[in-house]
């Protein structure tokens, strides 16, 4: 019993110095302490890597008619699907031109 007792000890003792480990080599983290504002940040990297991809267009012909998919909504769909509609609609806000 105490040997097991010992091993659970020192197995919880190794996975403690990993996390460690992990959280000092996230620098992302280091730098955005709040996760509000890690998920404002990543959105708001998601809207501009949309708006860039919107002007490389998938356009399909067909016939005299032709289908242009913009690969750009994907970014905010993601943002939505992960985090709810108000990071994706920040998302979506940034690919509007502004003038």
């Amino acid at each position: 019993m105490k040997n097991t007792e010992k091993t659970k000890e020192q197995f919880l003792k190794e996975i403690e110095k990993l996390n460690k480990k992990l959280n000092m080599t996230n620098t992302l983290k280091l730098f955005v302490k709040n996760q509000t504002t890690y998920k404002i940040s990543i959105s708001v990297l998601f809207g501009l890597a949309g708006f860039y991809t919107n002007f490389h267009t998938l356009i399909f012909p067909f016939g005299e008619y032709t289908a242009a998919i913009l690969l750009g909504l994907l970014f905010p769909m993601l943002i939505t699907l992960s985090w709810g509609w108000k990071y994706g609609l920040l998302s979506a806000l940034l690919k509007l031109p502004i003038k």
